[in-house]
């Protein structure tokens, strides 16, 4: 915690305005270049090849971003014509141009528009001092004089002097940007000075950007970069330092230049001696031709560079290097060891261990500041160069290492993410990723929580609860193209394969070497249990959202060696990439009329939300929430949203099993125990874990792999099942919350929806608010909750996942009311979906005189059958009884995505022998809604009024299996549900015309 007297002093730190954002830096940039030069003048400059794509050339050397477009011209007179005509930033023109003087065409472009710069460039000595020399006799024609060698480098050098010199006072004044100022007099050493300081600076700062942050945001830092003001003057280098003198990192300057215009042998002197009395901390340098003013430099105290030594350019890059904050921070502790500082993580562990006497040294000479300006820490290291007392080091230690902390929690203020550097990896930051390429819906999903959670400081609205999202590392789909070509995969699955046949394929592939590196040691970092996740491009996109679609595998934490767990983690990243090539996956994309080439797959690794119990490791409970409720009933309102939670982790709630469903604004409504039959047969009484010493060192390619279902005994032992769970006392016919009660257990979440010893409802009413506001539609989120059994550690809410839910507003065609009830096939009060079909011409009708709940895997399987021989663009509606899609065999048919793909309506018959819940929040579920698919569900009380038996039991099938009728006809159903009603029915073959509004 931060002491009193540390926040004073940090309020005491405040700038007098807000620093201009990284976006506002760099406002004048170059863009188009007009050359002016003979034909042979060009040939010379660009050797053979355009000007344009030469600069490019340099530009992507030193990693600049944006290369102007250059215009070249052959006289003065075609010039002056293009600038009448359009728009130029730079003008650099060569001394021979046919039909004018430079001086004389500088001035005329200076006539047209006086700010545009005018750069002369000159090859050779002689050529160099003759211009010179003509400049004085026509100030202001011509901005400055560079010396052309052959090196291409000069060409941005010059760009990005002309940049910085229109830049400059915005960018250091208001963006806290600093600077080098350079004073020289001679073209031909300050061009040669400029190339090799832009190339250390941009070097070193990418160096530094790639290790903290994403692509967007090396790109916006490289703007944060020093900016080099060459002055050729003494009262320019002086007006220069006066005007930004607690900006400057560093002043280099010659001996001799003009002073009081005139040429002073020992200006740079008088200038160094002027800037020392001034601002003594800042570093200086004295060049001369001169090896006497040696001297000069040693009575000052400071550098001396020898201009004529064959060293002269390497001598200067070791000093930017070291002095204007680009090498790591070299700190002697209390017992005399060595220490290096690359990091904020690692300069605020320094603090605790570091002698004063070495902070001292470093806090006298500006090297913190300049430091963290130097990594684009533009605001800290402004306040910390503002401290006005650096001698009190207590003080000065305890302050910094306060703004360090302070920092690091705001870094990741809207979830930037970092790319994962195994060198300087900080474990607090939650979110880093690892190669390029798209990181996927999920983790789009994940990264807008993340920032969502922050801004609307959701946290804190219950500050006894820590609200946030797991750490994770994100995978780009580069490491999954870099993989399908590092092992051919595409050329091995050139043909039909199974599912475990491509989980063999990929499982034998090899990732680079490098990437292996990265995950080893991120895992080394996270030694908690991992769920390996899918993040592919269409997940959770918009308009189709996919889920489970793809597969997450858990990796346990327990594993005698550390490589086991590498290598299980190595696998699950293999098998949940095979997972776009399994055969449900193939058979979603085509259903939603996406092409396999358009999907590619992203990963996650994501620490597992929960606490270790013995041998076991899982949530105290988790679930899902959606902001639209599909099922209104009673008082509960669709936009009142219906939350699904369950014991243990969420594959409960997702694969469709028993679990507890309410809605968060009526958090003691349980419309699924409304007798004592259904508290029995609709109550959770198992619950998922993921087993810690399982000291297997494969994966099979199922979800099960390292899970375990267990009883509600195994939770009640561990001390988890208390918050969740009621005993049920037949003598009174009631629920008690007391575990010390004897009677079955419950799980009714009670003394949390109840006796509210957790928020949940009120944190589940924020999210769907905050959701809806911020994806601008209706949301699905997954969630997972723990209440840890140490009572001293705050609960943990963690969102693991959000993505759209698919609602639709459509009109009716036709009035429900006007419709006989023999001309229905179908009609029900609870569907799901929205809008008409009019294209279906069959029906799979389970045969209820077949049908049981041990049958139910055989009569997936016969669905399976008929379905392949469905035509994609004529597709069927399947009835039959108990819940569609559970992977539980005794709640429903356990049909998969590639059972049914080309099915447009399902009805969910609720017979009174057979009756559960309609499967709320699973992915099966979800993926109804993002196919368009319409769900019909039934009621026991009324299954025979609703669904036509009597009609459906006189049709004579075309096909008949053990279980199965397929009826096929002629003519199409009409199937119409209002979804803001959720009222819908189907129409028997053909009657639907008799009903229709005239022209509809």
């Amino acid at each position: 915690m931060e002491s009193s007297s540390q926040i004073q002093d940090l309020n005491v730190l405040r700038l007098k305005q807000e620093p201009l954002s990284f976006r506002d830096l760099m406002k004048n940039r170059v863009h188009d270049i007009l050359v002016v030069a003979s034909l042979y003048d060009c040939f010379k400059l660009e050797e053979d090849g355009r000007l344009t794509e030469l600069i490019f050339a340099e530009y992507q050397d030193m990693n600049f971003t944006n290369a102007p477009h250059v215009n070249r011209v052959p006289s003065a007179s075609k010039a002056l014509e293009k600038l009448e005509l359009g728009r130029y930033d730079l003008i650099i023109t060569m001394p021979r141009i046919s039909d004018m003087d430079p001086f004389e065409f500088g001035t005329k472009v200076k006539q047209i528009n006086p700010d545009l710069p005018v750069i002369l460039l000159v090859s050779s000595v002689k050529e160099s001092n003759h211009y010179t020399e003509l400049d004085q006799n026509n100030p202001g024609a011509i901005d400055k004089i560079f010396f052309w060698t052959g090196d291409s480098s000069v060409l941005p050098a010059i760009i990005k002097y002309s940049e910085d010199k229109r830049n400059a006072e915005r960018d250091i004044l208001e963006g806290l940007v600093r600077a080098i100022i350079i004073v020289e007099d001679t073209p031909q050493f300050y061009s040669a000075y400029l190339p090799m300081i832009y190339k250390i600076i941009t070097n070193h700062t990418l160096r530094m950007m790639k290790q903290e942050y994403d692509d967007d945001l090396k790109l916006l830092r490289i703007r944060t970069r020093p900016r080099i003001l060459l002055a050729t003057t003494y009262e320019e280098a002086m007006a220069y330092f006066r005007k930004y003198q607690v900006y400057i990192l560093a002043v280099i300057s010659d001996m001799k230049f003009p002073y009081r215009n005139k040429v002073d042998k020992k200006a740079g002197l008088k200038l160094l001696k002027a800037i020392q009395e001034l601002e003594d901390s800042v570093p200086l340098v004295l060049q001369s031709m001169e090896s006497e003013s040696r001297r000069f430099a040693e009575a000052l105290k400071i550098r001396f560079f020898d201009k004529s030594s064959p060293h002269l350019l390497n001598d200067l890059r070791d000093f930017i290097v070291r002095h204007c904050g680009f090498k790591d921070l070299q700190f002697n502790t209390h017992s005399g060891e060595e220490i290096i500082v690359k990091d904020l993580k690692g300069l605020e562990e320094a603090m605790d261990i570091v002698s004063d006497k070495s902070i001292e040294y470093h806090a006298q000479r500006n090297h913190f500041s300049n430091w963290l300006a130097m990594r684009g820490y533009l605001e800290f290291a402004s306040r910390i160069k503002a401290y006005n007392d650096p001698d009190e080091i207590g003080n000065f230690r305890s302050l910094l290492k306060a703004l360090l902390k302070r920092q690091r929690r705001m870094k990741h203020k809207n979830a930037i993410i970092d790319y994962f550097n195994p060198e300087n990896y900080d474990p607090d930051v939650s979110l880093v990723r690892i190669g390029g390429g798209s990181l996927g819906g999920k983790a789009r999903g994940i990264i807008f929580v993340s920032i969502f959670i922050k801004r609307f400081d959701l946290g804190g609205h219950f500050p006894d609860v820590d609200i946030d999202v797991p750490a994770t590392a994100m995978i780009g789909t580069d490491v999954y193209d870099d993989f399908l070509e590092r092992n051919k995969i595409r050329l091995i699955l050139n043909r039909e394969l199974t599912d475990k046949e491509i989980n063999k394929i990929f499982l034998l592939g090899q990732f680079d070497p490098e990437f292996e590196e990265y995950i080893r040691t991120y895992l080394l970092y996270h030694q908690n249990p991992v769920a390996v996740r899918s993040s592919s491009l269409l997940e959770d996109s918009v308009f189709e959202p996919f889920a489970g679609i793809y597969s997450t595998f858990m990796i346990p934490c327990c594993m005698s060696d550390q490589e086991d767990r590498l290598d299980l983690t190595l696998q699950a990243i293999k098998l949940v990439f095979a997972t776009c090539f399994h055969e449900k996956a193939r058979a979603f994309l085509k259903s939603t009329g996406n092409r396999h080439e358009d999907e590619k797959m992203a990963v996650m690794i994501q620490d597992i939300v929960g606490e270790q119990h013995g041998d076991y490791f899982y949530p105290t409970f988790a679930g899902n929430l959606q902001t639209y409720n599909f099922y209104p009933m009673d008082r509960i309102l669709r936009e009142d949203g219906m939350a699904n939670v369950a014991l243990g982790f969420g594959r409960t709630v997702v694969n469709g099993e028993k679990s507890l469903r309410f809605s968060p604004k009526h958090p003691s409504v349980l419309l699924q125990f409304y007798d004592r039959k259904s508290i029995f047969r609709n109550s959770q009484s198992h619950f998922y874990a993921l087993k810690l010493k399982n000291e297997t060192r494969t994966l099979t390619g199922s979800e099960a792999d390292n899970l375990e279902l267990l009883p509600l005994e195994v939770a009640e032992e561990h001390g988890v099942l208390a918050p969740v769970a009621s005993v049920y006392s037949a003598e009174s016919d009631n629920f008690k919350e007391s575990l010390f009660e004897k009677g079955p257990r419950i799980i009714t979440f009670a003394n949390i929806l109840k006796w509210k010893i957790f928020p949940l409802d009120k944190i589940l009413i924020d999210m769907m608010n905050f959701g809806r506001r911020g994806l601008g539609c209706e949301v699905e989120i997954e969630f997972a909750v723990n209440l840890a059994t140490d009572k001293k550690k705050k609960p943990r809410f963690t969102v693991l996942q959000i993505r759209p839910l698919i609602t639709h507003n459509k009109m009716p065609l036709i009035n429900r009311d006007s419709i006989k009830d023999d001309d229905l096939v179908c009609h029900s009060q609870a569907c799901l979906g929205n809008g008409t079909k009019t294209n279906i011409r069959h029906i799979v009708f389970v045969k209820p005189d077949t049908f049981g709940s041990t049958k139910t895997t055989a009569i997936a399987k016969e669905i399976g059958q008929l379905n392949r021989a469905f035509k994609e663009d004529d597709p069927y509606l399947l009835i039959g009884p108990g819940r569609w899609g559970s992977s539980d065999s005794l709640l429903g048919i356990p049909v998969d995505w590639n059972d049914i793909s080309k099915v447009a309506v399902i009805v969910e018959v609720g017979l009174p022998s057979f009756y559960v819940d309609p499967s709320f929040g699973g992915h099966f579920f979800q993926n109804l809604s993002s196919l368009s698919i319409d769900y019909f569900f039934t009621s026991p009380k009324n299954y025979k009024k609703n669904v036509n038996f009597s009609w459906l039991n006189s049709l004579e099938p075309k096909k008949e299996t053990t279980y199965l009728k397929q009826f096929s006809f002629d003519k199409s159903m009409f199937v119409q549900i209002d979804g803001r009603e959720g009222c819908g029915f189907i129409v028997k073959p053909g009657m639907d015309s008799k009903y229709r509004p005239e022209g509809s």
